[in-house]
């Protein structure tokens, strides 16, 4: 099976709707404020409903096809590892409130997942993504043949604020995924897991900024002893991430180590690497050049001058792919 599908399909015949409760968006936006730079996401929970369903009849969802609802998320968890270019779930967290969702409805489902790429400027799903969404909706495991992944572009400016979510589907056996926020309605599907989720309150959606450039004055500028953390690293993490994916059309990954933050660019058989600093103050990065997940270049670089690095990189990568 590809997954290395540059674009979503824009298909409009998938038998299948979708339902969101208007409050998920106000969650997501409480979310995404708690620390507007760094991504953020969430598991969807929901259910898969005939369209008869008397709870979905003044919605005018196609009585012929299957409705699947939104009307939670699971947090990324107090253990999750976040920054401008990653976000790795705390996994052990979300299946546990999963488990206490599903004592209280044993209808419950798994539907999607959403996370944000508002502060690293990507505007689309990462090669990372669509690996990972492909292989769920594909597992034996997984109950359903849909899978919806929502992605948040850019922080919104309020309630009435459009085009800042996307959202893209995936489907047992294909090969593609599906852009599809034709296809989304807004419906009241109150959750009734607020309990659990944190979400019991309609706080409503609200306009959240990301802090300038140039503010030094932060929290994270005076008490974090961790690099990638720093307002002004987040920008160059983020501005980086930008060359990454136009010089390697999207195939971009962000890992973590410790406290240090790598991108890794793939062209072909070959990789380029570039590993950040790890505590503030210092200024060297690593730049690496692998064929075959063999190390055929590696420079060590002053941060300033990454990009020159950079270049020598991607010509070495020329003359060896």
């Amino acid at each position: 099976m590809k997954h290395n599908r540059a674009r979503p399909s824009d298909r409009r015949d998938l038998k299948i709707q979708l339902g969101l409760d208007r409050r998920v968006l106000s969650y997501i936006t409480n979310e995404l404020g708690k620390n507007p730079n760094v991504e953020e996401g969430g598991k969807y929970v929901g259910y898969l409903l005939p369209a008869s369903d008397s709870r979905l009849r003044d919605y005018g969802f196609d009585p012929s096809a299957q409705v699947m609802v939104i009307t939670d998320f699971l947090p990324s968890g107090p253990n999750a590892t976040r920054s401008a270019v990653e976000l790795q779930p705390d996994g052990e967290y979300q299946e546990r409130l999963f488990r206490q969702v599903e004592k209280m409805d044993r209808e419950i489902e798994h539907v999607g997942t959403w996370h944000s790429h508002h502060c690293n400027g990507l505007q689309t799903l990462s090669s990372g993504d669509l690996v990972g969404y492909l292989r769920t909706v594909n597992r034996a495991e997984y109950r359903l043949d849909y899978f919806l992944a929502s992605l948040v572009t850019r922080l919104p400016q309020g309630a009435s604020d459009q085009g800042w979510i996307d959202h893209y589907l995936f489907v047992r056996g294909d090969e593609e995924y599906y852009k599809i926020n034709h296809m989304i309605k807004f419906i009241d599907w109150r959750t009734v897991f607020g309990r659990i989720t944190g979400h019991s309150i309609d706080i409503g959606a609200r306009p959240v900024r990301l802090p300038a450039e140039k503010d030094t004055t932060s929290v994270a500028n005076l008490t974090s002893d961790v690099w990638y953390e720093m307002a002004q690293n987040r920008k160059i993490l983020a501005d980086d991430k930008r060359f990454f994916t136009e010089r390697f059309n999207g195939a971009v990954t962000a890992t973590r180590r410790g406290k240090s933050i790598t991108l890794i660019g793939r062209t072909g058989p070959v990789t380029i690497s570039m590993t950040y600093p790890s505590e503030p103050g210092t200024s060297q990065v690593t730049v690496s050049v692998r064929r075959d997940d063999v190390v055929t270049l590696e420079i060590s670089s002053e941060l300033k001058w990454r990009r020159l690095a950079m270049t020598a990189a991607l010509a070495a990568a020329a003359d060896i792919i």
